[in-house]
């Protein structure tokens, strides 16, 4: 460690050098307070100063004040040299910056303990230093990490809205519906998707299992295989879509394998409704359907069977349900946001009970207003909960 030792009497210079020399340390020297100051301003500064109380031109203790109050400077224990010993004397030095002092004459075994304390005190900042330095960059990086972590994500949000139907639009084609469609996270699983035919229209809701950028690459699958079982291959039956889908998922991510890395699948509720028939044919992958006509609600259940996953059977055949459509008959399809969300008196699920309560009250509403009004009795039972997952729902009438 470097030591500079700044004072007018050459005597003191000398044997204070002596004794640093000999325990090891780099002394350099200055005359005066000026001489003292420039040192300072050298690449390689001391970090540990004895320094003469009353110099010419600048004193040490202003030389102190000087360091302590300059944030260029890295940390210097400095040590006032005086023949006072006065208490008030003491506290002003103290006061000045100085980190201790030494009373003329210099006692060496003194002079090597406060020395010693004084490097212990430079290694010690330099460590916090180093360690400040070294959180500063992990919280640089982490930070960098995050904008591109966040940037990803909104990327995957804007290709997953770019997956779904154009809900506007949809509205234009379909007056008597309404879609909710409120992903828990910048990117949700739950996806909307429609196509239209000659002879009907099919409507289904997908929940895929993760969110954020894996729950944006599950919807991907599920959209795309969608268009490719109902446009391609011109697959409009709700159970053959599902198996469809089921075989299409699974293969894909190769589940149907043992040296598959991922578990991963979806539910799905697949409606077609055809139009010349005036019918709709329902079939679920543990999503069910609810029916509303003349005050009641029908439940119809979809199969206790998940898509694409590892445990999922390809053989699985999926059930139709038919209902013949009748006016004033409306139709409604809910991911399990809704009823597993927490809340209530008793912070317990909503349920499909109180679902089916709620679009029951609803139903004789127009379907522009029905959303609102579902949102806002999720958000009354909700309160202060966190979200349990996406909350998807359409409804469409007749």
């Amino acid at each position: 460690m470097k030591i500079l030792i700044a004072d007018d009497d050459a005597m003191t210079r000398v044997a204070l050098r002596k004794n640093l020399k000999k325990w090891g340390y780099e002394v350099v020297e200055a005359r005066d307070g000026a001489e003292a100051w420039k040192v300072f301003a050298e690449d390689d500064p001391p970090r540990l100063a004895i320094l003469d109380w009353m110099m010419p031109e600048v004193e040490g203790i202003e030389i102190c004040g000087r360091l302590g109050g300059n944030k260029d400077f890295p940390f210097v224990y400095t040590i006032l040299l005086t023949s006072k010993t006065d208490k008030d004397d003491i506290v002003k030095a103290l006061d000045s910056g100085a980190y201790d002092f030494l009373s003329k004459p210099v006692h060496a075994g003194e002079l090597r303990s406060r020395i010693a304390v004084g490097a212990r005190l430079v290694e010690a900042e330099d460590r916090l230093l180093e360690n400040a330095r070294e959180i500063q960059k992990a919280r640089e990086s982490a930070e960098s990490a995050n904008i591109k972590i966040m940037d990803s994500i909104r990327y995957a949000n804007m290709i997953q809205r770019s997956l779904l139907p154009n809900l506007d639009e949809l509205k234009k084609s379909f007056p008597n519906s309404f879609f909710i469609w409120m992903p828990k996270d910048i990117v949700g699983g739950d996806i909307i998707y429609t196509d239209s035919f000659e002879n009907g229209f099919v409507f289904a809701v997908i929940d895929c299992t993760g969110h954020g950028v894996p729950g944006a690459f599950m919807t991907m699958i599920a959209s795309s295989a969608m268009r490719r079982i109902t446009r391609d291959e011109r697959c409009h039956q709700p159970n053959e879509i599902l198996k469809r889908l089921n075989f299409i998922v699974k293969t894909s991510l190769q589940q149907d394998t043992e040296y598959a890395l991922s578990d991963d699948g979806m539910d799905a509720a697949i409606c077609f409704v055809n139009s010349e028939k005036s019918s709709l044919t329902f079939a679920g992958s543990r999503l069910p359907l609810y029916c509303t006509h003349n005050g009641d609600i029908t439940l119809i259940k979809g199969d206790r069977h998940s898509i694409g996953y590892k445990r999922s059977d390809l053989n699985f055949n999926f059930t139709n349900h038919s209902v013949r459509i009748e006016k004033g008959m409306s139709f409604y399809v809910a991911t399990d946001g809704f009823p597993d969300q927490l809340g209530g008196k008793k912070n317990i699920s909503f349920g499909k009970r109180r679902l089916q309560k709620l679009l029951i009250e609803n139903t004789k509403l127009p379907f522009d207003k029905q959303p609102d009004i579902l949102i806002e009795a999720f958000n009354a039972y909700k309160k202060d909960n966190e979200r349990q997952d996406d909350l998807t729902v359409i409804g469409f009438g007749f």
